[in-house]
């Protein structure tokens, strides 16, 4: 099971990346494009938290997308962060992929002291696909948008383990438990 622990002086971070409706939105044209403000939120994420990146996204599949991506990575300075990619099981398998690589990984090495899947792909929903181990640790994107700072310190805030308040902006000036609400309203739906 994803929440047992083995004891370790050794602490990871990791952040599974999707990339299409996370720093990219339906600004850009092209199959292949980042969107700068998109990246500069997850650059500042990943230095924040000292967070490793992980590919979930389908761009793992394609040399020339994954050049693309590292090439702006390495803009931000982040390139070196970038330490695996999911092993591909199927459409629509991302969750058993994320917990198929956490699961290999904390065999072979060390704890995993916090981890955060950010898509734009509800990963929570299915059962049928593993969303029961993705509880709690989602952050739900949109294409419309990509990676907001909102989404950033949500994200911030579960790699931490940290059960800070997020103000998400509903419009009813009360403020909730990132592990309260639910991750819709960060997209502004209701």
């Amino acid at each position: 099971m994803l929440s047992e622990r083995k004891t370790s002086n050794r602490a990871i971070r990791l952040i599974f990346l999707d990339v299409d409706g996370v720093l990219n939105n339906v600004k850009q044209r092209d199959a292949m494009s980042i969107d700068m403000n998109c990246i500069k939120i997850f650059a500042e994420l990943v230095i924040k938290t000292g967070a490793y990146i992980v590919m979930s996204s389908t761009w793992r599949k394609h040399d020339k997308f994954m050049d693309y991506l590292i090439g702006k990575l390495r803009m931000l300075g982040i390139e070196d962060r970038l330490v695996g990619k999911t092993d591909i099981i199927g459409d629509f398998e991302r969750p058993r992929e994320v917990a198929a690589w956490i699961r290999a990984f904390e065999k072979m090495h060390f704890v995993i002291d916090g981890w955060v899947a950010i898509d734009d792909m509800n990963l929570e929903g299915n059962d049928n696909t593993g969303g029961s181990a993705m509880k709690g640790h989602c952050v739900l994107t949109s294409m419309q948008f990509g990676l907001t700072k909102l989404q950033s310190r949500a994200a911030e805030n579960i790699l931490m383990n940290r059960p800070e308040r997020v103000n998400i902006g509903n419009g009813s000036g009360r403020r909730k438990s990132w592990g309260s609400f639910l991750f819709k309203e960060l997209i502004g739906e209701s």
